[in-house]
């Protein structure tokens, strides 16, 4: 799943549905995707991914930041300070 899917997902999920388990649960499942790639293959998979969604419109700093706030409470600090060095670089151009 990647940031177009995952603000697809969040468009379709109902009021009714918990929202917050929803985009839990897709956090967890990118997680997973990504889990076997070393940092540096991640990083170029996050900024070949953000920079496609940049250039369809499917990507804003609004957004980029909106997804760093429903993963940071899932990661431990040295993963949140890389998260925000990540968002750092995507939300710049």
């Amino acid at each position: 799943m990647d940031f177009k899917t995952f603000k697809q997902t969040r468009k379709q999920t109902s009021p009714n549905d918990n929202t917050r388990e929803n985009e839990q649960d897709n956090i967890r499942k990118i997680a997973e995707k990504y889990a076997q790639k070393n940092d540096s293959e991640l990083l170029n998979e996050i900024l070949k991914t953000a920079q496609k969604g940049k250039t369809d419109g499917t990507l804003d700093k609004a957004k980029i930041e909106e997804f760093a706030r429903s993963v940071s409470p899932m990661l431990n600090e040295e993963q949140r300070a890389r998260l925000n060095g990540v968002v750092e670089m995507l939300t710049q151009n």
